[in-house]
């Protein structure tokens, strides 16, 4: 029911952005919502589940309205495409916003990207791709001085380091992982919390083995 909730809720908050660069005025409160409201699309929702979605949107954009409209004063672009070319591939994607006037200086410029939730087993994944973004737009001659990761449940927005060393070390992982996609190199890497939401963890030769595995071989 919830497939592509995540999107949608992204996809509401780029019209909303959309909507105050266009119009060169922040919408209040009742405005964003609506906006966010009238473009969310969740096609395999029931008639609750979607009352519930609609309700959730509602809170994040009013929340991200309230408490960030200087955001939307500064919209430089949205869904701007990025890519980093290695030798042995090309690594696209897509930042949720670009803000203008970072650190009060017209052309200095900050990445931000939305995640509905926090997750911080996946923190190490949104940070990396945040600063090869940012390594990215420089290469085009930008001036990025900043990166940020918003997370819309509970309104938080967290620094990411974006000094050469990180974005070195982001720009090598990313070119590495490229390497190995293209000469077919999938180690295996199991892990007990990924394991047991994989749906081929009964005949998998290398799952990270429970306890009760091992009691199992034992006996």
């Amino acid at each position: 029911e919830e497939l592509g909730y995540g999107k949608a809720v992204h996809h509401a908050l780029r019209l909303v952005a959309e909507h105050a660069r266009q119009s060169g005025a922040v919408p209040s409160r009742d405005e964003a919502i609506s906006v966010a409201q009238e473009a969310f699309y969740a096609p395999f929702a029931d008639g609750p589940s979607r009352e519930r979605m609609l309700s959730s949107v509602a809170r994040f954009v009013g929340n991200y309205t309230e408490r960030y409209a200087d955001d939307l004063r500064r919209v430089w672009a949205t869904e701007h495409p990025f890519e980093l070319h290695t030798e042995n591939g090309l690594l696209t994607g897509r930042a949720d916003v670009i803000l203008d006037e970072e650190g009060g200086n017209t052309g200095s410029l900050a990445v931000v990207d939305y995640k509905v939730a926090k997750n911080e087993d996946l923190e190490d994944r949104y940070e990396r791709q945040l600063r090869i973004y940012t390594h990215a737009g420089r290469r085009e001659g930008w001036d990025v001085r900043g990166a940020y990761l918003h997370t819309l449940h509970d309104g938080t927005r967290d620094t990411v380091t974006v000094d050469q060393d990180h974005l070195s070390e982001a720009v090598t992982w990313a070119t590495t992982a490229i390497r190995s996609i293209r000469r077919r190199e999938f180690p295996e890497k199991p892990d007990l919390d990924r394991c047991n939401n994989c749906d081929f963890v009964a005949v998998c030769r290398y799952r990270h083995k429970s306890s009760a595995d091992i009691d199992g071989e034992d006996s």
